[in-house]
């Protein structure tokens, strides 16, 4: 373990301390060459020049993250053969406690990133971490553990859908107000990179759409190169699924495996995540998975995009039970954990919309992925009305073994929806059996600022038709955020300006579900559907 004398002294707070190196470590550095880079971007001091990040927190253990890349926008990081990495995890921001510490080597078959399975934490507290090679170190990440045992209260934000367009038009407060939060983590449900092609004023292997590893893992270096995205990691742990444009938009399990394989690999590398079956290959990554938080919540995170198959045209039948979103391992996954699940509130995490959203005559975007449907109404078939057995048999399951208590937090359409979940969503007598929670984006386009003008006309098409529907916003950007007590749960919708880089948030709308009631209430915020249950 480093002593005392091999921590750096004197750290402001998180973010400003950083490792006195051991002094058996080396390092011949690169000369660093400045990228081309938009005035909004900037890095880390090298090498590690895409900070730090920590992620699915356990009561016992939470995974840390860096990447030793001096030059991150050149084929290798501008660093080659073997990299031993230095970690620390301490109780103070200065790392003098340190309670837990070793070394990796990482190399150049995983971009030369690091992620630390940190175990025998204490549950429910408040770490302090760092890495440190060659004479130099990283920056100070801090991060929490999962509580334990009878738990009173988590919060947490729930975000999706983040491009960061060109130059200075999308901007990432919403990630600088999320620090504010005092959150527990952030659940990150997908479209976390965008495949877009960039101008000349980007480095020269971010411009074109990625289809190879090289380009997927530039296109993260300049993800991360944003500061208020990079803060964030460093300061809260985060929990992510992935959607489509980590590989590319509306792909299916049909997609070219080597460039999934090459899109997942990235994506892993980039990303603090407990990786259950290893590193990408081309057979796939699983990506689902069960997080823990106390008694008060079973978080169960779903991949629908990996397994699922293609969603159905104009004139396929919508209900075919073959078709799948989950693929049958997940499937059997999901019912068996929401069977053995015994805490207060059970969450999917799922990247897309899990409610009809029936709609007349289209919206006047995103119309490629909209189809008409057997009843001469429109539907998003890439969500789940897309593969509505499967939905019933998930919904089914949860009347059939007496579930209590599911919300699901999802994402994908650049809106924030609140809905009732039904077996049966043409029924307007069927019960009600979960809750469901659609967050907004963090940046990608919704249907645009119009005064409000889009969302009264979207309410008009939407709400007589989907009686189950609770809320519908389609102009504004920002976040969510989740409290969670034993007994209720609260969403509140958080809207922040894209295009500020300094923008507060502030509260758009917020619902309640209580404990034992399935369905949410509105507790604030105008706009609400009269014809909801």
């Amino acid at each position: 373990m480093p002593t005392r004398r091999q921590l750096l002294k004197g750290a402001a707070g998180a973010g400003a301390a950083a490792l006195v190196l051991p002094e058996h470590l080396w390092w011949r550095s690169v000369a660093h060459a400045d990228p081309v880079l938009p005035a909004r971007f900037s890095l880390d001091p090298a090498p590690f020049t895409l900070g730090v990040a920590s992620g699915d927190p356990t009561p016992e253990a939470v995974v840390i993250w860096t990447r030793v890349a001096p030059e991150p926008f050149v084929a290798g990081g501008g660093v080659s053969g073997l990299v031993t990495v230095d970690w620390a995890m301490a109780t103070d921001p200065a790392l003098s406690n340190v309670v837990a510490s070793g070394q990796v080597v990482t190399d150049a078959t995983r971009a030369h990133t690091v992620h630390v399975d940190v175990t025998g934490l204490n549950p429910g507290t408040t770490y302090y971490y760092g890495f440190a090679t060659g004479g130099q170190s990283s920056v100070v990440g801090r991060t929490r553990t999962a509580p334990a045992g009878s738990t009173s209260h988590l919060r947490f934000a729930l975000a999706s859908c983040q491009q960061i367009f060109d130059g200075n038009s999308h901007r990432y407060a919403a990630f600088d107000r999320m620090r504010e939060e005092d959150l527990d983590f952030v659940l990150h449900v997908g479209d976390y990179i965008y495949e877009n092609t960039f101008g000349t004023n980007h480095p020269e292997g971010v411009r074109p759409q990625p289809v190879t590893l090289d380009q997927y893992r530039f296109r993260y270096a300049l993800y991360r190169a944003d500061p208020q995205l990079r803060h964030a990691h460093r300061d809260l742990p985060w929990v992510l699924t992935w959607d489509d444009h980590e590989v590319y938009n509306d792909y299916d399990s049909g997609v070219n495996p080597t460039r999934r394989r090459d899109a997942y690999q990235a994506y892993y590398e980039h990303l603090p995540i407990r990786a259950p079956a290893g590193p990408p290959d081309l057979d796939g990554f699983q990506l689902y998975r069960r997080l823990q938080f106390g008694d008060l919540l079973d978080l169960l995170v779903l991949d629908t995009r990996q397994y699922r198959d293609q969603p159905p045209g104009p004139t396929d039948n919508h209900n075919d039970p073959n078709r799948s979103m989950l693929g049958a391992d997940q499937k059997a996954w999901v019912l068996s954990s929401l069977s053995s699940s015994t805490t207060a509130w059970r969450g999917l995490a799922s990247a897309m919309t899990m409610a009809d959203v029936k709609i007349v005559g289209g919206l006047p975007d995103r119309l490629e992925d909209l189809i008409p449907g057997p009843d001469g109404l429109t539907y998003y078939a890439h969500a789940w009305q897309g593969y509505t057995a499967e939905r019933t048999d998930i919904l089914g399951h949860l009347v059939a073994n007496g579930i209590p208590d599911v919300v699901v937090l999802s994402g994908d359409w650049h809106r924030s929806i609140v809905s009732s979940l039904k077996v049966d969503f043409d029924d307007l007598l069927a019960p009600v059996v979960a809750s469901e929670f659609t967050c907004t984006a963090v940046t990608s386009n919704g249907q645009g600022s119009n005064n409000d003008l889009n969302n009264l006309l979207g309410r008009l098409l939407i709400y007589p038709i989907n009686r189950h529907m609770h809320y519908y916003e389609c102009e504004r950007h920002g976040y969510t955020v989740c409290d969670l007590t034993p007994e209720q749960w609260t969403t509140t919708y958080r809207t922040v300006s894209r295009s500020s880089p300094t923008s507060g948030a502030s509260n758009l709308a917020t619902f309640r579900v209580l404990r034992g009631t399935a369905g949410p209430d509105m507790l604030s915020g105008s706009g609400g559907n009269p014809l909801a249950p």
